[in-house]
């Protein structure tokens, strides 16, 4: 079912003329401009709630991939650090490995959550 057209709706509004009451305060020519301005004003605010939404849903993917980009950071950097410092004190380590883990998951969330941020993985690493 494809949504109707502006002017598929004007001409149905103005179709439904003839069924006015006799004492209907707008008839005629005012009658057909109060339904093309009613129109109008409908259509610029569903056109203003759209792209209200559309500017939601961005921030809401920039988050997103915000948050994926932070902890792959953390994740790459405590597994750099593990590789890399090996000679440092167990509390450290074990401090890094708990890291890991949490990130590591947080990163598996965030791909389970938003699937679309798969491709966005290349890019944030």
């Amino acid at each position: 079912m494809q949504p109707l057209e502006q002017q598929q709706i004007q001409e149905f509004f103005i179709s439904r003329q003839p069924r006015l009451p006799k004492d209907a305060k707008i008839q005629g020519a005012d009658y057909a401009q109060a339904c093309t301005n009613y129109l109008t004003e409908v259509l610029n605010n569903q056109q203003a709630k759209i792209e209200h939404l559309i500017e939601e849903l961005v921030d809401l993917g920039k988050a997103e991939k915000n948050a994926l980009k932070s902890n792959l950071t953390i994740l790459l950097a405590h597994l750099l650090k593990l590789h890399v410092q090996y000679d440092i004190p167990d509390n450290i380590k074990g401090s890094w490995y708990s890291s890991i883990l949490e990130h590591r998951q947080r990163v598996i969330n965030n791909l389970t959550d938003t699937p679309s941020l798969k491709s966005f993985l290349v890019e944030a690493v």
